[in-house]
């Protein structure tokens, strides 16, 4: 799941797991202030990330499904709920609009949400799709073979076991949907695929309980009790047993290292810890990458909206807008430091990248002094250079960060 960060996904699911448990419940109890409450939660895993609108269909559709099976069938009834779910599904998304007009940048908040993101979602030509696919889904599932077992196990339990077939249309067209969010734009990065963790999980639990049902089912007794923990234990250990570097083995800046390659995650601390011991705390730097951790740690504002440069880099007729953009937001705030990153993962530039924004970094930065070098071994431990000793220095690893003071 790309290792120990935090990533919009998780926020998606909170909201969408609780709203998906409420549609259960309003469904099973034919409560309309439940369908509206699960409705607002779809909507904010909407507004935090776009994927999370494929739980909103999920709800709707299953919502409708219930009530078109519900007997006697009530067709006003059914046009309410379907009314009540849309308007606390779209709420949030009104809330957030008109906040933006509201504050006078809804021309940026819709470029960012819809226009730049529907370019974003389209860079992926679609005969990579599939090896995309098999690639990031493989390494994900090297990792925890067993639980990806029960999970198909649990498809063909769900169909074939008479005591649970009736859970079939929900579970499954959760885990359906689920899938469907993980898709816009085909990266497939891992930590896309927690979205789908939680319908993996119940069909994982599906297939457990078949497997008990079908193996452990003709034992009796303390023997079905000692069968169905050793069956855990191995699930368990596996997962344990190929994750133990991370877990039990290294420390935190090894884990780092082993998950993120030469990304400054450790270094952002003492750089940012630098940062701060030399500005005031009303002063702005510009962090010229894609590294914002470093604006948290340091405490410092930054001279710029773009906080991190990826789209800078992609090949659509927004990035050399974005990058003058970014540009002239650093020129007019005079930032009191720059911190400019040389590793490509924090840039992700190609081929048919637009590269005014380093023509101009190369210019711009004579009006500084360099303060800070740190070199970048890709599997070892970070140098750092302070003051005179990063003066007159010039990087011999191929990744490194250097820190840049004003000019005065």
């Amino acid at each position: 799941m790309l290792g120990l960060s935090a990533n919009a996904e998780h926020f998606v699911v909170l909201p969408a797991l609780v709203g998906v448990l409420l549609i259960a419940k309003a469904v099973e109890r034919r409560s309309m202030l439940a369908v509206f409450i699960a409705a607002l939660l779809f909507g904010l895993a909407f507004i935090i990330k776009q994927h999370g609108i494929f739980f909103s269909v999920f709800a709707a559709a299953y919502l409708l499904y219930s009530d078109l099976c519900h007997r006697p069938f009530r067709l006003a009834k059914t046009i309410l709920n379907q009314l009540v779910f849309v308007t606390g599904a779209v709420l949030p998304f009104v809330f957030i609009c008109l906040f933006y007009w509201y504050i006078g940048v809804f021309d940026k908040f819709w470029f960012w949400t819809f226009t730049y993101a529907s370019k974003y979602a389209t860079v992926v030509p679609m005969a990579q799709v599939p090896g995309i696919f098999w690639i990031k889904f493989g390494h994900l599932v090297y990792f925890t073979v067993p639980v990806w077992l029960f999970t198909l196990l649990g498809m063909f339990w769900l169909l074939f076991s008479r005591r649970i077939r009736p859970n079939a249309p929900f579970v499954l067209g959760f885990f359906v949907f689920s899938f469907i969010s993980v898709c816009p734009g085909f990266y497939f990065r891992e930590h896309y695929f927690v979205l789908l963790l939680p319908a993996a999980v119940i069909l994982a639990g599906a297939g457990f309980s078949g497997l008990c049902d079908w193996v452990v089912g003709p034992i009796s007794g303390p023997r079905r009790s000692i069968a169905i923990i050793l069956a855990v234990l191995v699930v368990v250990g596996y997962t344990l047993f190929y994750q133990r570097m991370y877990l039990f083995d290294d420390g935190g800046d090894k884990v780092c290292r082993r998950i993120y390659g030469a990304n400054p995650f450790p270094e952002s601390v003492q750089i940012a810890d630098f940062i701060r011991a030399n500005s005031r705390p009303d002063d702005t730097i510009a962090v010229i990458s894609s590294e914002p951790q470093i604006y948290f740690y340091s405490g410092r504002r930054a001279a710029t909206r773009y906080i991190y440069t990826y789209p800078l880099m992609e090949s659509h007729k927004y990035a050399a807008e974005m990058q003058k953009e970014m540009i002239g937001e650093m020129e007019s705030a005079e930032p009191e430091f720059l911190v400019f990153v040389s590793i490509p993962t924090s840039w992700l530039d190609g081929p048919d990248s637009k590269r005014d924004i380093f023509a101009w970094f190369e210019s711009y930065v004579n009006n500084y002094n360099m303060v800070g070098i740190v070199e970048i071994p890709p599997f070892d431990q970070a140098v750092y250079y302070w003051n005179s000793r990063a003066a007159d220095r010039t990087p011999v690893s191929s990744f490194w960060v250097a820190i840049f003071k004003r000019r005065y």
